[in-house]
């Protein structure tokens, strides 16, 4: 389905069960005349098997008046009268059995609607629940950070900062200041120890080199002296 299709849902499902329903009222209505037809069969014949009961009844008079020209009359009538009957009796089986099939093409169609509907819901429900998803998904792309942005963001926030500077909007906060103070002192200390360290480290070592080295002045003394003797 493409896009047009999509846009169409509501009107393609409208239209298709509009369709179904306009089936079913045409259907309905074409049940109610075969109901009017076979109820009026069933009259009919109804009429016609009361008419045929006076024919049998006076044909048995009749006979027993020995009136044959009478008779013969009556005999044909109630000829005629049985198959009226048989064609009324074979029309309404016609009229019940459209009837019947009527009835089960309804039932079709009320399903049939009742499906569309349905599933026009669900399709919907779908449709909806895709084009969310890729809103979403367009959504979280166009969130992605670009170099371009990440500059263009600095330099404002830059901007905005120097010109609060400018207006005297920012002071720096005491505790900060006065931490920075703090570890610039613990850090010329540190240099300092470090430093001390290093030097009486270095005057331990000459200290040790002057008691190891032997007394030229004693030495030299000890040999003028033994040189005037």
């Amino acid at each position: 389905m493409n896009q047009t299709e999509l846009g169409r849902t509501d009107i393609v499902y409208h239209n298709a069960i509009k369709d179904r329903v306009t089936q079913h009222h045409e259907l309905k209505s074409a049940l109610g005349r075969l109901i009017i037809l076979r109820n009026r069969g069933e009259a009919r014949t109804k009429t016609l098997n009361g008419d045929l009961a006076i024919i049998k009844k006076a044909l048995t008079k009749a006979a027993q008046d020995n009136d044959e020209s009478r008779g013969i009359e009556l005999l044909t009538k109630r000829n005629q009268v049985q198959a009226s009957i048989e064609t009324s009796l074979v029309e309404t089986k016609g009229f019940t059995q459209h009837i019947e099939s009527t009835k089960q093409g309804l039932h079709k169609l009320s399903e049939s609607i009742v499906h569309l509907k349905t599933e026009q819901a669900k399709i919907d429900a779908r449709r909806k629940h895709a084009q969310a998803r890729l809103q979403a998904a367009e959504a979280l792309q166009n969130q992605e950070i670009t170099d371009f942005d990440e500059t263009a963001l600095g330099r404002v926030r830059d901007a905005v900062e120097e010109l609060e500077a400018r207006a005297g909007l920012i002071e720096e906060p005491t505790d900060k200041l006065q931490e920075t103070l703090s570890i610039t002192a613990l850090r010329k200390e540190q240099d300092q120890a470090q430093a001390r360290d290093e030097f009486r480290a270095m005057q331990s070592k000459e200290s040790g080199r002057l008691l190891v080295a032997p007394d030229f002045k004693s030495t030299l003394g000890m040999q003028i002296h033994e040189a005037h003797s």
